[in-house]
Parts: structure tokens; C-alpha cells; sequence
């Protein structure tokens, strides 16, 4: 072990400035405490662990790099956990390897005896919270958490007494960030828990309810959360994200601990695009301390974490997506002078139940906020998701971008949230005779803070308790605008309805009444934006009377006589539709960019839904028209004849390879 070095947990990391020779709370390097000190009992998992590879043997795995770089990495590498320090390896089901470090070893623990904080016995968690029972055998093929199952090497996906999971880093995921510096600051920007509109910061939204305490007595809060994938680009400054989220904090919101499932490349690791476990505290209002997973922030400072031996989950591992694989977060407090039977120390506990099994995954120390309300209690407790959009147009996916009305198998949800005031005397109870319990109606309900995203209260599950959905709200532009605010060129038809999407953000979709006349109701924005887009060279190709049509585009005769077309040059695509307010749709915005404009196809969906669209209900109860998977639309046809249709009425769109 080197002295002054950084260590990693997984694909975060922390610093940590040990004394040279000195191992955990100042003991010489070998004589950490292993499993086998730990009991008399034979280890079964130790026999099958193997050994973390060399951090040289990793570097030269991920070549090419510059010889200074890889020394650095080694480096890097050669200050975390070493191999003497891992008892077991196993695979998860989606092949993050995960080493079971020695408790003492554990770069938490190794932490906080650098900062003069001994921990000199495994501290023994409190009792589980009481929360519903889990809906899956363990091994059911949702079931994330390491369960002692097999893994495909015939290694038990469990670790054994004294050892806490790790997920474990390796080299190729630091160069693939760039090397190693922009490793270590490659994070992104949070933000307090929410507030009202006008108050959320740029780039960032949020749906959620909350609950404030006025005594600041808050000792514990939990909440159901659906595990989604949302889909999106991370954004040229690559810190877009899609998250949903407990906070528990002070009533100013300058303190937080928080946990949920986060996807963030910035956090995760480059191409890691699934959902992944995360946990946060901050003490200062996100200042000068705060980190994803004890991930340094540049200069920020990460709050002393501590694992929980055995846990069977780790933060920062990928966990499985779907609309209704769910997990249960609590955080609570506890101290030996409230908790009687409790012997650790004052802290904030995350409790982490999947559909098969969960346990404690560690707690942040209640020292760390010393002089504030989160020494003792939280004054408020917050759930709900959130996104941050470099580009300020909200076509980031909250959940899985599907309306918050498209409800039950779509959207992303809370749900059974609560929060306990006063002492805990024991038991498996949330509050207990010498506390009160919210209510739902001590929520104040809930909210969106910015228009690109709402919620929904109907259509919940059986015994749900008090919930909510969120999601995207649709890009409606029927009897208004939406998205002028940031055209590049201003009102571009004048007397008309419009939507437009960011700039360099392609429509992708576009969606109708069922009934009546038929009128557009919404756009979809794709989240891969075009590259080379020059906003002042965007123009208005008007179809009211006629085709209007880009020449030379390659796409032939793509709607027959009865319809309308506009279609843009095959170096240009849709940015925007409008209809007049009597609802025909009469024109498109066509911005000049790089597209690829090939396998271009037609998508019909007058009176029905194309067969491009699938999946996400972004616009519930109206007819869709949407291209398949990394295609664009390129131009937008309109029916002529009555004989066809309602005049005017949306039929089909154009749409090419972006």
C-alpha cells in the first residue's frame, strides 16, 4: 500500500491519506482482521474466491495509453483494496465483478482511521425495518441482490462474515473516461431537494412530493420506487441524467443523505447506460462536500461512509429495469441513546429490499453534521425523480419518458411513502407510542417544478398506499405553442399553432386526435441530437396548398396523389410542425445539420398508431405516428381529399436514418 493515494469502491471513488505502514485505525498493514479471525467456522465461500487481478496486470489490459498515464492508473489502481484485502470475487448477473473486501480493509473504514475515526468492531445494524414482504423467490431472474446463488463460474453470489461488496473498477473504465483526471472529476452537478417552480436550478427538474416536520423530529422515511431505463443522450457536456430518489434532510436542505437508482454516465462509467444503486450525503449545501458513491467531486470532500458486512446490495451496482421491478429504500437514525438494544454509533442507515431479499448497505456517520439538524433528526423527507437537461428543453426521459397518465406498466412511480417522527423503542415498527405518523395528508401532495414533466394520482396498484406517477408532459400543440421560446428564428409561421424542439433536436414523433377532425395533438423529440446544426439557416417549408418538397432527396413518390407533402433537403431535418387553428396541418421547420438521411420509410397513423411506435405511451389516448429507433422525421404528409379523410388531418411521416 502506498501512502497518500486514492481509493476506489467499484466505479466511485474517495480519498484517503493513510499513515505509511499503517493499516485501518493505525494497525501495521498486516494485520487486518479477516474473515477466518472473524469466526471458528470453515469459510464455504472462501474456497472459492479468486483473486482481484494485479492493478499492473488491469493496465496493461486496457493499453493503449500514454506511459505516464498507465503509471498513474497503476498507481491509482495500486492505492485501492489490494488482492490480501479480498476474501471472495464473484459476477453479477450482468458481469460487474463485486469483491468481498476484508471490513477493516474496506477503503470506508480505511477513511475514517486516516481521519483519526477508529472503528474498532463490525458494527452490528439495527433491526429491519417493517416493510412489506418481497414479492419474488430468491433467484428469480429480477432478483439483483447477491443471494448466494451461483454466478456462471460456479461462484457463490454472497460474501462471507467481516467482508462488505465492492463493485469492483477496472483500468479500461478509467481510460475510457479519458485517463485519469477527467476519471476523478467526471461528475455531475446535484442539486438540494426540490422546490416549487423557479427554484430548481438550471437544467434541472423534478417531480415529487415531500413531508416537513416542524420540529425537525424526523428519524425515518421510506418509499417504493420503480427501476426504469430511460433512454437518452448524455449531451455534449455528457452530464445529462434520468434518476428517481429519496432525500432525507435538514429543513434548510443544506444536509441531505440520499439513495436511488441513478443513470448517469458521468456517474456510472462511460457506455453504462442502465440503471445503477447510488448513494449521496452532502453537509454544506452541496459546497465544498457531497459525492455519488464517495466518488470525489473535484474538490469536493465525500461524508464518512461505512458498509455493512454481508450487505446484499452495493452502491453503484447495476440493477435490473422494467415498469414494475421495484425497490424499497428507508433511511433511518439511529442512536444508542433513543434505540435501547442499538450499540452502534449515531447514523443514518440505508436499507435497501429488492424483489427477492434486502439488508442495511451502510450508513453515513450523524458526526458529519454536527451543529445542524441531521446530527439528530431530518426536518424533511423528500421522494420523486429527477432530471438534468444540458440542453434546458426537457427531452431527457424522467422515467421512461412516458406520460405520467399512461399510468401502471409505463411510467415511473412512487409509492407507499412515509416518514416517522419521535424515538424508536424497538420492535420491527416504523413509530412506536412515543411517536406520531404522518399521514399521507401531511404531505403537501404531489408537484412538478418545471412545465416538460407532471405527475398523476389515478391508477395505482392495490393496497399502494399514497403514490404518484411521473413522467414527460407531451409536447402539445393544440390550441398553443410549445417550444418557441427557444427557436432560433423566432415566430416562424406567423397565425399558427407550433411545436418545435430543441435546437438540434429532431422530431421524431407526432400524434393526433381520434376523434373529431383529426387535428395534430403533439410532437415527439428525439434525444439524439444532430451535429453541425446552424440554428440561423432553420426556415419554415409551408404544405398548406401543396407538396412542397426539397428536390433531389432520393425518396421518390412516398405519399400518392391524395395527400399533401413537406419534406426538407436530405442535408436538413424537422425541428418543428405547425397547424392552423383550425387544426390542418400546414408546415415544418426544416434545419440544416448532418444527418445520414437514408432507408428513409413512411409511417402512417391517421386513425391509428404507426408501426413505429411501440413501447413508451408518450401521449396517452391520441393516435401516434413514430419512427423506429434512430431514424428522423424528414418531412410530414396531410390529407387532401375528403374522400381520404378529414382535410387537413395528419397521415404520415418521413422517416430516415438520422
Amino acid at each position: 500500500m502506498r501512502c497518500n493515494t486514492i481509493t476506489s469502491i467499484g466505479l466511485f471513488v474517495f480519498a484517503v491519506l493513510p499513515a505509511c505502514g499503517q493499516g485501518p485505525a493505525g494497525l501495521p498493514e498486516d494485520e487486518s482482521t479477516s474473515q477466518q479471525e472473524l469466526t471458528d467456522e470453515p469459510d464455504p465461500v472462501a474456497s472459492s474466491s479468486v483473486a482481484k487481478p494485479s492493478a499492473a496486470d488491469a493496465v496493461d489490459a486496457a493499453r493503449p495509453a500514454t506511459d505516464a498515464e498507465l503509471a498513474r492508473i497503476k498507481d491509482y489502481l495500486d492505492g485501492q483494496y489490494t488482492a490480501k484485502d479480498t476474501r471472495h470475487s464473484f459476477q453479477t448477473k450482468f458481469g460487474e465483478t463485486i469483491d468481498c473486501v476484508d471490513f477493516f480493509r474496506h477503503p470506508g473504514v480505511r477513511a475514517l482511521a486516516a481521519r483519526g475515526t477508529r472503528v474498532s468492531e463490525i458494527p452490528a445494524p439495527p433491526p429491519p425495518p417493517d416493510l412489506p414482504p418481497t414479492t419474488k423467490p430468491v433467484g428469480d431472474p429480477s432478483d439483483d441482490s447477491f443471494n448466494g446463488l451461483p454466478d456462471s463460474q460456479g461462484r457463490p453470489r454472497s460474501c462471507p462474515r467481516g467482508t462488505a461488496p465492492v463493485v469492483r473498477v477496472e483500468a479500461s473504465s478509467i481510460i475510457a473516461e479519458g485517463g485519469l483526471d477527467r476519471y476523478l472529476a467526471n461528475q455531475v452537478r446535484k442539486l438540494a431537494p426540490p422546490d416549487p417552480i423557479g427554484s430548481n436550478g438550471e437544467y434541472h427538474a423534478h417531480v415529487y412530493d415531500r413531508y416537513t416536520d416542524p420540529s425537525a423530529n424526523i428519524t425515518s422515511g421510506t418509499s417504493t420506487l420503480n427501476v426504469l431505463k430511460p433512454v437518452f443522450s448524455s449531451g455534449a457536456s455528457g452530464h445529462n441524467f434520468s434518476l428517481s430518489q429519496t432525500w432525507m434532510s435538514n429543513t434548510a436542505k443544506t444536509q441531505t443523505v440520499e439513495a436511488g437508482w441513478t443513470v448517469a454516465e458521468s456517474v456510472n462509467g462511460v457506455g453504462q447506460t442502465d440503471p445503477h444503486l447510488f448513494i449521496y450525503a452532502t453537509n454544506d449545501a452541496y459546497t465544498t462536500t457531497g459525492c455519488y458513491n464517495n466518488t470525489p467531486m473535484g474538490t469536493k470532500r465525500c461524508l464518512a461512509w461505512v458498509p455493512s458486512a454481508q450487505s446484499v446490495y452495493a452502491p453503484g451496482m447495476q440493477l435490473s429495469a422494467g415498469a414494475q421491478e421495484e425497490l424499497t429504500i428507508s433511511t433511518r437514525y439511529r442512536s444508542p441513546s433513543d434505540s435501547p438494544g442499538y450499540t452502534g454509533p449515531a447514523a443514518w442507515w440505508i436499507y435497501v429490499q429488492g424483489s427477492a431479499g434486502g439488508s442495511y448497505i451502510g450508513y453515513y456517520l450523524a458526526s458529519e453534521f454536527a451543529g445542524g439538524e441531521m446530527a439528530t433528526r431530518g426536518g424533511r423527507y423528500t421522494i420523486g425523480g429527477e432530471v438534468s437537461d444540458s440542453t434546458n428543453t426537457w427531452v431527457v426521459p424522467m422515467g421512461t419518458g412516458a406520460s405520467a397518465l399512461a399510468g401502471l406498466g409505463q411510467a415511473g412511480y412512487h409509492r407507499n411513502y412515509r416518514a416517522c417522527t419521535g424515538g424508536y423503542a424497538g420492535g420491527y415498527t416504523w413509530c412506536t407510542s412515543g411517536g406520531t405518523f404522518p399521514t399521507p395528508t401531511n404531505f403537501d401532495g404531489p408537484q412538478a417544478n418545471e412545465f416538460g414533466y407532471d405527475f398523476s394520482t389515478t391508477g395505482g396498484g392495490s393496497g399502494w398506499g399514497p403514490y404518484f406517477f411521473y413522467g414527460n408532459n407531451p409536447a402539445v400543440f393544440w390550441g398553443h405553442d410549445y417550444g418557441t421560446q427557444w427557436s432560433p428564428v423566432g415566430d416562424w409561421n406567423y397565425g399558427n399553432y407550433k411545436a418545435e424542439c430543441g435546437l438540434g433536436q429532431p422530431v421524431t414523433g407526432l400524434s393526433q386526435y381520434t376523434y373529431g377532425s383529426h387535428q395534430g395533438h403533439a410532437i415527439l423529440c428525439g434525444s439524439k441530437t444532430v451535429s453541425n446544426v446552424t440554428g440561423s439557416g432553420c426556415y419554415l417549408r409551408s404544405f398548406a396548398d401543396g407538396d412542397n418538397r426539397a428536390p433531389n432527396t432520393g425518396t421518390g413518390n412516398w405519399e400518392r396523389y391524395y395527400y399533401y407533402r413537406g419534406e426538407c433537403a436530405s442535408n436538413e431535418f424537422v425541428q418543428g410542425i405547425s397547424q392552423s387553428t383550425s387544426g390542418q396541418v400546414n408546415g415544418i421547420l426544416c434545419c440544416p445539420g448532418t444527418v445520414a438521411h437514408t432507408s428513409c420509410e413512411v409511417q402512417t397513423f391517421y386513425a391509428r398508431d404507426s408501426s413505429g411506435y411501440s413501447g413508451v405511451d408518450w401521449d396517452p389516448n391520441y393516435f401516434k405516428g413514430q419512427c423506429p429507433a434512430g431514424k428522423y422525421v424528414a418531412g410530414v404528409s396531410s390529407i387532401k381529399s375528403s374522400r381520404i379523410g378529414v382535410v387537413g388531418a395528419p397521415h404520415g411521416i418521413l422517416c430516415c436514418n438520422q
